[in-house]
């Protein structure tokens, strides 16, 4: 995500810069999944 600059991305790379690499992966597959049932 270090090389791309969408919004997700740059949401991602604040979320990691202040938390640890497993929980901000935890939170981009949560965030997934909301849009994700959102759209269904």
């Amino acid at each position: 995500a270090a090389a791309r600059n969408d919004a997700l991305s740059q949401w991602l790379n604040a979320l990691a810069a202040r938390k640890h690499i497993n929980v901000a992966i935890i939170a981009l597959a949560n965030k997934t999944a909301r849009v994700a049932w959102a759209v269904t």
